[in-house]
């Protein structure tokens, strides 16, 4: 190992998130590309963030290089959209933080602070 982030490009970085990921588990006929018949788990990402423009020539360094989860407009998994517009549509968030508040009061209050 190098620590050197350009010892592999784009391309082979996001080949061995997808399709190589899927060898490695004998599951390329299933997914790690995006084929008829394959499932496929989707990002959209909006790209008026980007600090410089989205082309076809740079598309693949900016997605594994530069987005970060805020650039992500929407997420689709098996077909069904689970993220849009920074909403998720598959749990009620309000509800979820809610609960989340009140675990972490219960969990300050077991460790004493």
């Amino acid at each position: 190992m190098t620590g050197d982030p350009r010892a592999i490009s784009p391309l082979e970085a996001l080949e061995m998130a997808t399709i190589r990921g899927a060898e490695l588990y004998g599951m390329e006929n299933q997914i790690g590309s995006i084929e008829p018949g394959k499932q496929a788990d989707i990002i959209i990402i909006d790209p008026n963030p980007l600090s410089t423009p989205l082309l076809r020539g740079n598309a693949m360094d900016h997605v594994v290089k530069t987005v970060n989860s805020s650039d992500v407009e929407a997420v689709i998994v098996g077909g069904e959209i689970l993220m849009r517009n920074g909403s998720v549509k598959t749990l009620n968030e309000q509800k979820t933080m809610k609960k989340s508040r009140k675990t972490a009061k219960k969990v300050w209050k077991y460790l004493g602070i």
